[in-house]
């Protein structure tokens, strides 16, 4: 059993190193991690490709076309500027006394269909005339909106790194975890964004009107009707599933038809003469996310195909506790993401360790929801010069690296263990 645990750490070790020292693809670390491990634990070259390939096809069947079709959305939202409609409403809903709330709430909603990157980008324009017009700092507001778009990011579905965690670790009611997902990423909001205003009270940029913004032939109901809808239908499903195993709209709630509600309605009603070219687009976004998420899946079987995977669970100290084994999962995704940069890479690759302790574990969708969730928590953290969103934060709000680090990485570490701290007394309450 020794050996095997050796090489487990080896691979773990592998996929860090590639990822950070050697810059391998997170795709070709992860291929070479499952062959070391499947030679070290003495399991025969036949029976590594099969574990391969069946992990590979499993998680690819099961969360592949949920990833191109939120690829597929994010993109067309993005490239007919739904995306700022949507934003500049939230913001005069807020008003000019609390705008930092409107564009919060606007990188939450946002992130949800769009990556956190390319949302940053184009809604981080609104925020000087944003900071001008109410007389907030323009650092409080690029923040703001940064912290919105990046808790959708690890949190919510359809993002790819939650779908991803989602499937290998077989949960199946998406309803409760969006909303469980959903009440982490207010409360995280609610701490960060709070935390910083009272840190920047008093620095202000010049006041004036917060004006209307011209938002071209799009209204705000035709922009939110894609994100919602799959949203509301994925619901209603799972408030359905607790009274009846049989009615109608369970299919429609099942994240695959209602994410393409969302994308056949974004189709109609979104200005096509903006979008061209967004199909491709989509499918060069979402290629690379979905084979690093299937040979996440793949690394996952091979080692519950091993002696190790079998009897994992039996031999670690925190598995028969299901907060231990959220705090192992919070931990090693802090690790991976802090090693290597990448929150959706992270979690994948955790949640492909836990997939072998699982196997032999008899847990239910709140359980699955909580252990998922912890592992987004630990990729929340800690974001620092080796993650793009860093710098993309960074250079386009015009922040210093010093501030960075105080109101971001530090910032976002004490946000992730409040957060763990509260799925851990959910734990213990569900």
């Amino acid at each position: 059993m020794l050996q095997p645990l050796i090489f487990l750490l080896l691979s773990i070790l592998l996929i860090v190193l590639g990822t950070t020292r050697w810059r391998w693809h997170p795709l070709i670390a992860l291929l070479l991690a499952c062959f070391l491990y499947g030679t070290g634990s003495q399991m025969s070259l036949t029976a590594i490709v099969m574990a391969l390939q069946e992990g590979f096809g499993k998680l690819m069947s099961s969360v592949g076309l949920l990833i191109l079709l939120g690829c597929m959305l994010g993109q067309i939202l993005a490239d007919s500027g739904a995306t700022r409609v949507l934003a500049n409403k939230l913001i005069r809903m807020a008003g000019k006394q609390n705008p930092q709330w409107g564009i919060t709430t606007a990188g939450i909603l946002i992130g949800i269909p769009v990556f956190c990157d390319a949302a940053f980008v184009v809604l981080n324009k609104l925020n000087p005339d944003l900071a001008r017009q109410s007389g907030k700092p323009a650092i409080l507001l690029h923040l703001s909106l940064a912290i919105g778009l990046y808790l959708s990011h690890v949190f919510l579905i359809p993002t790819p790194g939650p779908l991803a965690v989602a499937g290998t670790l077989g949960l199946n009611d998406y309803g409760f975890f969006f909303g469980l997902g959903f009440f982490m990423v207010i409360l995280g909001a609610f701490f960060s964004v709070w935390v910083i205003s009272k840190s920047l009270a008093g620095k202000s940029a010049m006041p004036g009107l917060l004006e209307e913004s011209k938002t071209g032939e799009i209204s705000f109901f035709r922009a939110l009707l894609p994100v919602s809808l799959p949203v509301l239908l994925i619901a209603i499903a799972s408030t359905i599933r607790f009274f009846s195993s049989g009615s109608y709209w369970l299919a429609w709630g099942d994240p695959f038809p209602a994410l393409g509600v969302g994308v056949i309605l974004a189709v109609i009603l979104l200005p096509r003469k903006k979008t061209k070219g967004w199909v491709s687009r989509s499918v060069q976004q979402a290629g690379p996310i979905l084979l690093i998420t299937a040979m996440g899946g793949a690394f996952g079987a091979v080692i519950a195909s091993s002696e190790l995977g079998k009897n994992l669970s039996g031999q670690l100290p925190l598995s028969g506790s299901l907060t231990g084994l959220m705090w192992g999962a919070f931990l090693l995704a802090l690790l991976l993401k802090s090693a290597q940069g990448s929150s959706t890479s992270a979690m994948i690759i955790t949640a492909s360790l836990l997939s072998g302790v699982l196997s032999s574990q008899d847990y239910n969708y709140a359980d699955l929801s909580l252990l998922a969730l912890s592992t987004g928590a630990g990729a929340l953290a800690v974001s620092h010069t080796n993650d793009s969103y860093f710098w993309v934060v960074s250079r386009m709000g015009n922040i210093d690296v010093g501030r960075m680090f105080k109101f971001w990485s530090l910032l976002g570490f004490l946000q992730s263990i409040l957060i763990m701290g509260i799925l851990s007394l959910l734990a213990i309450i569900l």
